[in-house]
């Protein structure tokens, strides 16, 4: 299925082994989007964006309802994720080999990146076997919005991910890391006028994501929404073409796709539009996290829970180990169906930036900036407008020594492992 308007794609002819129902060896695909805000996504809520092949993937995947990124800083995030290690310490000095892609390479399974950004990777190249630079790079000045999407530099950056991997020969490790959604928005401006009342102000005209902080007029902010929203449903046309595709040449049977944003992208919640590193709230720090099983794999994981709270650098091993074998693997263990609640994996997860810190846990994030300290309720305070730490003062202060504990960790070059938490650190205050 062609992009629509864009070139009909014909894809080669796959080589080496073939793909499909009688491929025995396993594949994984991790796709990374850096700016993809879950709050914006119908499967996390959203009702008025029309996202209909996250829909999808998010019904046949299991969906982590509380993943968070350890850095708001997208190359730091990256860095984490891929090496496995937490944000701040990669921020810190440890930036040796990804063990887990390390143990692809002495498998013999091929590990390529697909980017639309390369000087991003800088430093992490050399964990891969093939770095494939996607899409035609322009300079800001070169920017303007397409005439349909099959001209957006997302599907420029699509039609490269469509066109090289059928020629993969099984194992592989496809890492598919994509900015574009944090950076450029050249959807068509008719997309940003449908999501218009006709009392709301004229459709942003700019082509670059915007990136400020101050007190915003509400329309502004509601024009930077809509853009956002145009630009986001371009990305799920691409994706919808992207899984098609996929499908017809047989590689689902066999392959795990892994889907995460690597920040998410505030859109004036706050004060803040884009990102800023000393705005550590739920806007910008939650993201999606999915993990769509293989289809001969499907049975095994159907019935999984969704209630981790997970941190993203944790989870490029769920595709690793897949292609590997390993029947012992985290994600058996991380989804286990507990009936007894108080098993979860319960630990906090701590954001920690040069002048910022934040800990999240299920029932409250704690936000320190500056050395004023913010607490709010989760996850009834989606959008974190009423802080409580002057009501919740003991909670406020529990949090506040952790977080300090565990920023003392990172400077140390140590990863923070927080202790189980308490109850009401846990599962709130009745």
């Amino acid at each position: 299925m062609p992009i629509p308007n864009s070139a009909t794609h014909m894809p080669e002819p796959p080589t080496g082994e073939p793909h499909g129902m009688n491929d025995k060896k396993r594949n994984a695909i991790v796709l990374l989007i850096d700016g993809l805000n879950p709050s914006y996504l119908s499967a996390h809520g959203c009702t008025w964006i029309n996202t209909p092949a996250f829909d999808q993937v998010a019904a046949d995947s299991i969906v982590f309802e509380r993943a968070v990124t350890e850095s708001v800083d997208s190359a730091k995030a990256l860095a984490a994720f891929l090496k496995e290690r937490h944000a701040g310490l990669v921020q810190h000095g440890d930036d040796g080999p990804s063990s887990g892609l390390s143990a692809l390479a002495e498998a013999g399974v091929h590990r390529m990146l697909l980017t639309d950004d390369v000087a991003a990777m800088a430093g992490m190249e050399s964990d891969f076997d093939q770095v494939i630079e996607l899409g035609q790079v322009k300079r800001a000045e070169e920017l303007e919005s397409a005439d349909d999407i099959g001209d957006t530099f997302l599907a420029q950056c699509f039609a490269g991910v469509i066109n090289e991997l059928p020629k993969q020969s099984a194992p592989y490790l496809a890492v598919i890391h994509l900015t574009n959604l944090a950076h450029v928005w050249d959807a068509p401006l008719e997309m940003r006028d449908k999501y218009r009342d006709e009392e709301d102000p004229e459709a942003l005209q700019g082509v670059s994501a915007v990136q400020q902080s101050g007190d915003f007029d509400p329309d502004e902010i509601l024009g930077v929404t809509h853009a956002y929203g145009a630009q986001l449903e371009t990305l799920d046309t691409c994706l919808d073409v992207f899984l098609q595709e996929m499908q017809l040449d047989g590689l689902w049977e066999n392959t795990r796709l892994v889907l995460a944003g690597l920040r998410g992208f505030p859109l004036g919640h706050r004060g803040q539009m884009g990102h800023a590193m000393n705005h550590l709230t739920s806007d910008a720090c939650r993201v999606p996290l999915w993990v769509r099983p293989a289809d001969a794999e499907k049975e095994l994981l159907c019935a999984a829970r969704t209630h981790e709270l997970t941190a993203i650098s944790e989870w490029l091993s769920i595709a690793t180990e897949w292609i590997l074998g390993k029947q012992e693997a985290r994600m058996e263990l991380a989804l286990q169906n507990c009936a007894d609640e108080s098993q979860w994996n319960c630990h906090g997860i701590v954001v920690c930036e040069d002048n910022a810190a934040a800990i999240w846990t299920p029932a409250w994030l704690l936000v320190e900036k500056e050395g004023v300290i913010e607490l709010f309720v989760k996850p009834e305070d989606r959008w974190d407008v009423n802080p409580v730490q002057d009501r919740c003062r003991g909670v406020a202060a529990d949090l506040a020594e952790m977080l300090a504990d565990a920023c003392l960790k990172l400077r140390a070059n140590e990863r923070p492992e927080l202790n189980l938490l308490a109850d009401e650190l846990v599962f709130g205050l009745e």
